[in-house]
């Protein structure tokens, strides 16, 4: 893979984690609405592998409000 599409994977993923850190608490938000606000409206399966693999931080960060 090359750099400039890790980095662009690196980027989605950074607006993926600030969308749904910033989800209110006792809300939802579906994988693909989260891909739609991230910029890419197609991509809501990339969305559930990205929170799949680092539920942990999103949801520390979530909790601590």
């Amino acid at each position: 893979m090359s750099f400039m599409k890790k980095q662009s994977i690196s980027k989605f993923k950074e607006k993926v984690y600030e969308i749904t850190r910033k989800i209110p608490k006792g809300k939802t938000m579906t994988y693909g609405e989260v891909a739609r606000r991230a910029g890419s409206p197609k991509a809501a399966r990339a969305v559930g592998n990205i929170l799949a693999e680092n539920v942990d931080n999103v949801t520390a960060s979530s909790s601590s409000r």
